[in-house]
């Protein structure tokens, strides 16, 4: 079942859904809540830009145990922090892959039997600006290996 705005407005009251900040009324569709981009914007660094720190002739390779990564030391390690314009939006270079939380931190407690997805916008993805959105959580049993 669908839950509609006022039904969604009604479990936020009830604490089945937790929204941080509470969505303002321009936020709310017939059946969804718009989510706000926050200001923090990752990049992955480049093959290129990792080799910077390899002496000539050496190769990086990368292996990552999906079941025990610990994603904020990953990012921190591969991914350089993009900075806003000064007039405050972020812009962002054509084929380029970019990591970015939305303003809001949503909560849907076990207990509520609530479920949630995120998907982008048609108008914006007919623009280029694509939602990723990966599988439900879960533990993973493989490993993915990557060179270079």
């Amino acid at each position: 079942m669908i839950l509609c705005d006022k039904e969604i407005k009604e479990a936020l009251d009830a604490g089945s859904i937790s929204i941080d900040p509470r969505p303002t009324q321009e936020q709310y569709a017939t059946s969804s809540v718009d989510l706000i981009l926050g200001d923090e914007f990752l990049r992955l660094l480049t093959p290129e830009e990792l080799d910077v720190e390899e002496p000539h002739g050496a190769v990086r390779s990368l292996e990552i145990d999906t079941v025990d990564i610990d994603i904020r030391a990953f990012l921190n390690r591969y991914a350089k922090k993009l900075e806003l314009e000064p007039s405050g939006y972020f812009l962002m270079q054509p084929r380029t892959f970019i990591l970015a939380k939305t303003r809001e931190r949503v909560r849907l407690p076990k207990s509520s039997r609530i479920a949630a997805r995120v998907e982008g916008r048609s108008t914006l993805a007919r623009l280029g600006l694509v939602v990723h959105m990966t599988a439900p959580n879960r533990v993973l049993k493989n490993r993915v290996r990557s060179a270079g």
